[in-house]
């Protein structure tokens, strides 16, 4: 397998010499989005707020493994674990929001049911 890469160029301030990861999927916003601000060391097009990280027969050994990598990159507010067992019997989640700066102790993760829906708070309490 060819290395992964997490960054366009180069990593950013602090992680340089590290492996480099690709997440199942990323967003973030542009430098047309009003109010977003850019953390030191990253250009736009390798900022991202959210990761996501699917595990088809991987475990939440193997997602666990991947959200504390991301935990440490700047600029990463959610992780979004889905694990899924091979035989597509069991579909699970856990969401992770960065809190003052830090991510909680998660462990817990919940069923994904019809309907099931994944609340994001983009806007930080005044105050």
């Amino acid at each position: 397998m060819g290395r992964l890469a997490a960054y366009a160029h180069e990593p950013p301030a602090g992680l340089a010499g590290e492996q480099l990861w690709e997440p199942d999927c990323s967003y973030g916003p542009s430098n047309k989005v009003v109010g977003a601000v850019l953390p030191n060391g990253l250009i736009w097009r390798d900022f991202y707020t959210v990761k996501v990280e699917i595990g088809v027969c991987q475990g939440w050994s193997g997602l666990n493994t991947k959200a504390a990598i991301w935990r440490q990159y700047p600029g990463v507010q959610y992780i979004v674990l889905i694990r899924l067992s091979p035989s597509l019997r069991v579909y699970q989640y856990r969401l992770e929001q960065r809190e003052n700066g830090q991510f909680p102790d998660y462990e817990d993760h919940m069923d994904i049911v019809n309907g099931t829906v994944l609340t994001f708070v983009a806007r930080k309490p005044q105050q």
